[in-house]
């Protein structure tokens, strides 16, 4: 059985950069989406090595976004001792929609 997702949103914040001991690059990307009834879901995204760089070089918040990968589960357990479980989609890509807004309003009162 195939695990393939596609989330197309806004980003609810700048991405959030994050570096291994060896070096690696990773960056969290929280993506807001529309579902039935417009009601709005929020689902993390995360990307490595030089598609974080670039997301953390060109997106910020309300950056529109595509993104493609596979959906992870992690379970665990919080302070209260309540099962607790969250997706996110580990990224293959992420296709960037246009200019981030501030960017987008930038060149508009300059032109």
């Amino acid at each position: 059985m195939a695990n393939f997702t596609v989330v197309s949103g806004n980003l609810g914040k700048d991405p959030e950069p994050f570096h291994t001991q060896e070096g690696g690059v990773f960056c969290s990307l929280d993506l807001a989406f529309r579902s039935y009834g417009d009601k709005t879901n929020w689902i993390r995204a995360s990307c490595k090595d030089r598609l974080a760089e670039a997301c953390l070089e060109h997106l910020e918040k309300g950056s529109k976004v595509v993104v493609a990968g596979v959906l992870d589960q992690t379970k665990w357990e919080d302070d209260q001792g309540n099962q607790r479980t969250s997706f996110r989609v580990l990224a293959n890509s992420v296709d960037f929609l246009g200019p981030p807004p501030r960017r987008a309003n930038a060149t508009a009162t300059t032109s």
